[in-house]
Order: C-alpha cells, then structure tokens, then sequence
C-alpha cells in the first residue's frame, strides 16, 4: 500500500485548556507537518531519525499521519508503540517545546532513511486498531 494521493491530515489538535500548553502543541503539531511534507517529497518507504525517535508518514483513517516511534524495527508490529503527532498526550509544555526544536533542527538539515512503506503503514495499522477501540 503506498500513501500516493492522500492528503496529511493537518488539523491542529485540541490538547490542552492551558494557553501555554496548547500553543507548545500546535508549535510542535505545525513543525511536524514541516517534517511530513519532506518526507513525502522523498517518496514512499521515507523516514527519519530525529533525536532518538523515527518519524514517518503513513494513513489513517483514509488520511496520511506524520507518525514517531521509538524505534525502527517495522517487521514486527505486534512489539512496536507509535504515536501520532495529532495524538500525542501527557507531555508538559517543555516536553513540547524540545520536541518542536528537535524536529526544526532536523529541518535546517534534513537526512532520509529508507524503510519498507508496507511495512511502515502495518506497524500503524495494528497500533491504531488496537489502541483506539
């Protein structure tokens, strides 16, 4: 399955009823869209480490999703946690703010891996139906 002719989902994401919160998400949310917008210039099969966690794009719900993990290990859904960036929860404005630096540093000096898209959208797949009944 490739992700040719879906559009990102760029809905900035209610987060938080703190200002300060809220604004650090949507900062975040936007610099990844930044992220998902190269990876998908690169084709399918396209990611990226970025400090630590791998990032990519596949769908969901019949939309693409910019997606990190805390590794790369795609043959293997059942062992691998992803988060959607349109999901993300629990994290203090701080926590926010360095993930959107990381993601703008990586940015000034994009470089690409290359996995197996099939594989990448599996992972995904068997995380969201899993986690989201």
């Amino acid at each position: 399955m490739t992700n040719a002719h879906m559009e990102l989902n760029r809905e900035l994401t209610k987060y938080s009823t703190y200002k300060a919160e809220q604004a650090a998400y949507e900062a975040m949310q936007m610099s990844a869209f930044k992220v998902a917008d190269a990876l998908i210039k690169q084709g399918n099969g396209t990611y990226a480490e970025i400090s630590g966690s791998y990032w990519w794009v596949s769908p969901v719900d019949n939309k693409l999703e910019i997606v990190s993990a805390p590794d790369d290990s795609f043959t293997d859904p059942e062992s691998s946690s992803v988060f959607l960036a349109s999901g993300f929860d629990g994290l203090a404005a701080d926590d926010l703010n360095n993930i959107r630096q990381n993601l703008d540093l990586w940015l000034d000096n994009p470089t690409f891996l290359t996995g197996n898209q099939t594989e990448m959208n599996n992972v995904v797949s068997f995380w969201y139906e899993n986690n989201n009944q």
